[in-house]
């Protein structure tokens, strides 16, 4: 996908919006020079300075796993060699001077009863730059990331006041650009795996299905069902030899997590285990998941041992069957697809038994084997993100030796205001 957006996409104000005065002027110019600023910044902490963790939105719906593989994709694939995006980041910084110059001449010049749109203006004063769908979806995932905040049981929201402040926005307009980017995420999500879907060659009928399952929550944002998007991504992941890496914790997080690396065997075509890492790969991006388990993970032995059963039981197949036992929409709204993404779906009834077989066997297999939240006794997921191995690293030897037992307590979560 080579397709270009401009600086207008980024804006969450109408192209057609009349600017009426020089203070109104100031006001977009402004927010643009703003954001031209966390495009620069969320393009060389990916491309160059590879901080991955900084790149983990919180966007609402229940598909995290969507972007830990398509920012993967877009780490270890660019499309622009390295002088390139150097290139391209004193290209942003060259836009931003205009900018500057701009905000400057209609602070000393300030005018009445302008007519012209948005668009036109921008046309006008050369202030249009180019976007690519990577660039725009990478600087998206790092806003929501930096303007994330972490409240009671793991709940991440989004701090409005914080981008008022550095935005000079009103918090409604901070709340409008959030849900705005949201949106513009999730839509490219959906359209990821539907694009994967096609190239990996699924069926037509498997690819029909997914585009007819994409539907709207609570807040517009588009999503597909957790287990079908999941099978596309671990194809994905198998096909591009993409790394996956486990930061697995005891349930009631009283050791600290312990890393399972595990690369694609193309012999055994299956993700395999090893504790030999080099040390080049340890800075290369993985598709990490966030897991808690009951299994004793008290020693290296006992690592062993829990890796063999995964390896056993197939890395992939204990993703997905989580995924098939995990809720597949979320929000009041899809309700009454959540147990069941077919209700309501036009398509052939012989496909339509074969897929429903499929996500009830898989569903099955996850409450079975204690993949599910009634039984996590094997491989529960909590979260799913891209990072290397050496920051995962770094993370748990940064960790304080005592775990705090609030997440895992009931009584607690019920009651937020404990600390």
């Amino acid at each position: 996908m080579n397709m270009q957006f401009t600086c207008l996409d980024l804006l969450p104000q109408s192209w057609s919006t009349v600017l009426r005065d020089s203070k109104m002027i100031i006001s977009i110019l402004r927010l643009l020079n703003f954001i031209l600023e966390e495009l620069i910044q969320s393009q060389i902490a990916f491309y160059q300075n590879k901080h991955y963790h900084l790149f983990d939105p919180h966007v609402g719906e229940n598909c995290c796993q969507i972007r830990a593989a398509q920012l993967l994709v877009y780490a270890t694939q660019p499309l622009k060699s390295y002088v390139a995006k150097q290139y391209q980041i004193e290209y942003l910084h060259k836009r931003k001077m205009q900018l500057n110059n701009a905000i400057q001449h209609f602070s000393e010049h300030r005018e009445t009863n302008h007519s012209l749109t948005l668009i036109e203006f921008l046309k006008k004063h050369e202030l249009i730059f180019l976007v690519s769908i990577p660039d725009k979806y990478i600087f998206i995932c790092y806003f929501l990331t930096k303007f994330k905040q972490s409240k009671f049981s793991n709940h991440d929201t989004i701090h409005y006041d914080r981008i008022a402040n550095e935005a000079g926005l009103s918090i409604k307009l901070a709340k409008k650009m959030t849900r705005y980017y949201q949106i513009s995420l999730a839509e490219n999500s959906c359209d990821q795996i539907i694009d994967w879907a096609d190239e990996l060659g699924f069926t037509f009928q498997y690819i029909d299905m997914l585009k007819k399952m994409v539907r709207r929550d609570d807040d517009e944002r588009n999503v597909l069902p957790c287990y079908f998007l999941t099978d596309v991504i671990i194809a994905k992941l198998k096909m591009e030899r993409m790394p996956i890496l486990i930061a697995l914790e005891d349930t009631h997080h009283t050791r600290t997590p312990k890393l399972l690396y595990f690369y694609f065997n193309e012999a055994a075509n299956a993700f395999r285990f090893t504790d030999e890492i080099a040390e080049s790969v340890m800075k290369n991006p993985c598709f990490v998941i966030r897991a808690e388990t009951e299994q004793p993970l008290t020693d290296h032995l006992a690592i062993h041992k829990i890796a063999k059963r995964i390896e056993e039981n197939s890395l992939s197949k204990i993703i997905l069957n989580y995924m098939a036992a995990h809720p597949q929409y979320s929000g009041k709204n899809l309700a009454a697809w959540k147990e069941n993404p077919f209700q309501f779906l036009s398509i052939s009834p012989a496909y339509h038994q074969l897929f429903l077989k499929r996500i009830i066997t898989a569903k099955q297999a996850g409450i079975k084997t204690g993949c599910y939240i009634g039984n996590r006794s094997f491989f529960f997921i909590r979260h799913i993100f891209i990072d290397s191995y050496q920051h995962q690293l770094n993370e748990i030897y940064a960790a304080p030796t005592s775990h705090s037992f609030r997440e895992n307590l009931t009584c607690w979560e019920a009651l937020e205001y404990v600390l």
